[in-house]
């Protein structure tokens, strides 16, 4: 997914302080880590079908939600 991620650049900066190359590794890593499961996931749909590639992500997901559902603020 791509979007305009310079627009949230400012925002990012006055909010929390950092500069603009640390809020710029993020949409890099994300792409570095993106590349290589785009292809493991699409070697793991031919082994074993979408079916269970679906089943693995929504669990993923909801597990997230869970987690994300336990945090807290500082």
């Amino acid at each position: 997914m791509t979007f305009p991620f310079g627009v949230f650049m400012g925002h990012l900066e006055d909010e929390f302080g950092w500069s603009r190359g640390m809020i710029s590794l993020i949409p890099a890593v994300t792409g570095l880590i993106h590349g290589p499961c785009t292809v493991l996931s699409g070697w793991f749909t031919d082994r074993y079908g979408p079916e269970v590639i679906v089943i693995m992500g929504a669990f993923s997901v909801g597990l997230g939600l869970i987690l994300t559902s336990n945090s807290t603020l500082p």
